[in-house]
């Protein structure tokens, strides 16, 4: 018989995907919703953007939301509301109805995606929470890649029959959530943490990024899932000058992101075995650069493929890592609000390197594109060389 932490962590795992499918799910199919619904190629590209806009200046009250309330309350709102979020894209065939349902996703998206590192503490024991934030990780990259690939097959015509069938699942989940998720260990149904009512946002904030290790994470989430958002975004035209075609640029992307999951608990195993933090993220860092420098300078698809591999696995497999760093840095009291810091300085990061590298490309200067990217990559190592004590995580003793 499954425990009923793991229980709770397939439900957790299945939304935390969904939220990442709902986040991309227009992407794969922009051409058909233009033409189903009458809109352009903007609107659709609006739809993807409405989820992410409302990521940044959500995180922070969702985090201090989290370590208010019970990890049971939140997946229950949490499912509710993206249930009624499918429901609202599937009542009339319009536009209006499909913005509002993903407008909706983005309110719900900071609150799942923040609630990651409590449910850890709060239901698993140390030695398992490695192996937690790794599925987790492998999780949020399998929803985008889901979504590549399942939405294509499941609207070969019919938009509106693709969104029938996310209605339908969620609905499962929402009855999973209500009728297998408990009480939390030690804590009635949306209570705090004992003497943690009073404290502010302001002051768990504050009292974090006093943290070194905390500010080096943060620093790292924001380089590295910044890169990893502007070569992807800008892979195509990157690849397109050396004659790859956009095809062919879609499966790199694809290899980038099952490098990752295939790589995510390896890079926990390393540290558990004694290779200290510093010298493994600035090792993937290196992989990356070398990944990079094949991207700008050669059309081989082998090549084009194994830099894929290696950007994938050094920029993606480290994510369960800092999820660990966070837990230590947090606790449980502070939970909610350094894993919602964590994915806003992520955001951000992503937001500035799309923004500086599309400036870049516009002007046709490929070489400052590959050293922009390249600084980026020497500011992670001395960041992991210096940011980081030695010694293994607090979280992974026994």
């Amino acid at each position: 018989m499954i425990p009923v932490r793991y229980r709770i962590l397939c439900i957790y795992s299945a939304m935390l995907a969904m939220t990442q499918y709902q986040w991309m799910r227009f992407a794969p199919i922009t051409d058909l919703v233009s033409t189903s619904y009458g809109i352009s190629y903007g609107q659709v590209g609006s739809l993807s953007l409405a989820v992410t806009a409302l990521s940044l200046p959500l995180a922070l009250p969702s985090g201090s939301l989290i370590d208010r309330i019970s990890v049971r309350a939140c997946l229950r709102a949490t499912a509710v509301a993206m249930l009624l979020a499918a429901l609202i894209r599937i009542g009339q065939p319009r536009y209006g109805c499909l913005l509002a349902g993903q407008l909706l996703f983005g309110f719900v998206q900071p609150l799942t995606m923040s609630l990651l590192v409590k449910l850890m503490l709060t239901w698993f024991p140390a030695p398992e929470r490695g192996r937690v934030s790794a599925l987790s990780s492998m999780v949020i990259f399998l929803g985008i890649g889901a979504a590549f690939v399942l939405v294509p097959l499941t609207a070969p015509g019919n938009v509106a029959g693709s969104l029938r069938w996310d209605a339908g699942l969620l609905a499962l989940i929402a009855a999973l959530t209500f009728a297998c998720v408990p009480r939390d260990p030690a804590l009635g149904d949306g209570a705090a943490p004992a003497g943690h009512g009073a404290r502010s946002l302001r002051v768990d904030g504050v009292d974090l990024l006093r943290t070194r290790p905390f500010i080096a994470v943060l620093l790292m989430i924001f380089l590295t899932n910044g890169y990893f958002s502007a070569i992807t975004t800008w892979l195509e035209p990157i690849l397109l000058r050396q004659g790859v075609d956009t095809r062919t640029s879609g499966w790199i992307v694809v290899l980038m992101l099952a490098a990752g999951m295939a790589s995510s608990a390896l890079i926990v195993a390393l540290v558990r075995a004694g290779a200290t933090v510093g010298r493994v993220l600035s090792c993937a860092a290196l992989c990356a650069g070398v990944g990079t420098l094949c991207l700008f300078t050669t059309g081989s698809l082998p090549l084009l493929a194994l830099a894929g591999v290696a950007i994938g696995a050094a920029l993606l497999s480290p994510l369960p890592l800092l999820l660990q760093l966070v837990s230590d840095a947090a606790g449980h009291a502070r939970s909610g609000t350094a894993t919602a810091i964590f994915w806003l300085a992520g955001n951000i990061g992503a937001t500035l390197m799309i923004a500086a590298l599309g400036r870049v490309v516009d002007h046709g200067d490929w070489g400052a594109a590959a050293w922009l990217l390249c600084l980026a990559l020497l500011a992670q190592i001395a960041i992991s060389l210096t940011g980081f004590r030695p010694g293994r995580l607090g979280v992974g003793k026994a």
